[in-house]
């Protein structure tokens, strides 16, 4: 899944809550379609700390101000 919003604060909350929604229901990684394993390599490269944490779990989300590349490149190693 990938959340964009306009603003960087709307855009780590959106993504926290749909985690916590997850947490909540019991299935923390329900949005992650890779090993962890599959994906550290480009966790490493990430520099904002929440987006790497929501990442982990298949939740990646960008704003004007953030590079985006990680997150599609990812996104698309998902659906290949």
């Amino acid at each position: 899944m990938i959340v964009f919003m306009p603003s960087r604060r709307q855009c780590r909350l959106t993504a926290v809550g749909l985690l916590t929604f997850c947490a909540a229901d019991g299935t923390t990684d329900r949005f992650l379609h890779a090993h962890a394993s599959d994906i550290e390599n480009h966790l490493k490269h990430v520099n904002d700390k929440a987006l790497a944490e929501t990442l982990q779990h298949g939740v990646g989300f960008y704003h004007e101000a953030l590079d985006k590349r990680i997150v599609e490149e990812l996104f698309k190693f998902k659906l290949s």
